[in-house]
């Protein structure tokens, strides 16, 4: 019995990929990209790690008070650049379990410390993490075209750039005070997607997908953020260069706005990557990503960062 477990576990891969035809990521003979933000229909059995280096900056005004005729009033007194630089690294992994249905798992966490004056009088090395387990359910419906869905549950503990209890703290300092910059969060976050992709071509193909993040949140931040959820549409391209250039490289761009329902605010995301993917299980390559969002009153929070990402696939 014990022999049978151990050869099972060691085989999975194999006939996991075995039983399932949709392992390949291929439609109209076109192998798919996968991406980092947009959510695919695929049911392949893979591994992957990603690793990145980056940056997270926010820029916002500084307020102080004045007397005017015996009375305070708040006036902008300039403006405020913080940063911090982070290490991030996330393994995630998924089993294809049945030609329509996988299941799949995340976890990593991530190291931020200042990057200037301002951020280091409030900040020393932070420790952020999260995990996520879920289930991809998709149908082949043309052989050039995979529609499904999409469910995850993830758990976050997270930390984030508070500028408006920078503010609020710098008025009753009467000087920049960054003392609560840094908010810690703890959150879980529901995410129901609907995806599809579609092989145009060998060498050209296109992932959409509208995700629904619903969260629970205990936060340090002044305000609260609503528990309306958010929406994601996202687009994913695809080019494969081997068809036309016989090289063994694929790039991939994706686009996804997170769009709060409560307030309007929209987080811009996107990445851009170039891959190694000669061996047809394998996608080896950097990216680049990108986030950035306004929120009012004039406060602007981006995050660049280098991402070097390996996938293996069992077909």
């Amino acid at each position: 019995m014990h022999r049978s477990l151990v050869l099972g576990l060691v085989l999975w891969p194999t006939i996991a990929g075995a039983q399932d035809p949709a392992a390949s990521r291929t439609l109209g003979r076109h192998r798919f990209v996968p991406s980092q933000i947009v959510t695919d229909p695929f049911i392949d059995t893979w591994f992957a790690s990603v690793f990145a280096v980056g940056l997270v900056n926010g820029t916002g005004p500084t307020y102080g008070l004045e007397m005017t005729d015996g009375q305070y009033t708040v006036v902008q007194t300039g403006q405020v650049d913080l940063g911090l630089v982070g290490l991030d690294q996330h393994f995630s992994f998924q089993v294809g379990v049945l030609p329509w249905l996988a299941i799949h798992a995340k976890a990593g966490g991530n190291l931020l410390a200042a990057s200037n004056r301002p951020t280091g009088l409030a900040v020393g090395v932070l420790v952020g993490y999260d995990a996520a387990v879920g289930a991809s359910f998709s149908w082949v419906v043309h052989p050039n075209i995979r529609v499904g869905g999409v469910f995850d549950i993830e758990l976050r503990h997270s930390l984030s750039l508070d500028f408006l209890s920078v503010i609020a703290d710098s008025i009753e300092a009467r000087d920049i005070d960054t003392s609560n910059l840094v908010a810690e969060s703890d959150t879980t976050l529901f995410h129901p997607t609907v995806t599809a992709a579609f092989g145009l071509n060998d060498a050209v193909g296109v992932v959409l997908a509208l995700r629904y993040s619903k969260s629970t949140v205990d936060t340090q931040r002044l305000v609260q953020r609503g528990d309306t959820g958010l929406i994601a549409p996202g687009v994913t391209f695809s080019l494969d260069l081997k068809p036309n250039l016989a090289l063994p490289f694929s790039a991939g761009a994706s686009y996804e706005p997170n769009i709060a329902l409560d307030n309007g605010n929209v987080w811009h995301k996107f990445t851009a990557g170039l891959y190694y993917s000669g061996p047809r299980e394998l996608f080896l390559g950097a990216e680049l990503f990108f986030e950035r969002v306004n929120f009012d009153p004039d406060i602007t929070i981006s995050n660049k960062s280098l991402q070097t990402v390996l996938r293996y696939s069992w077909k």
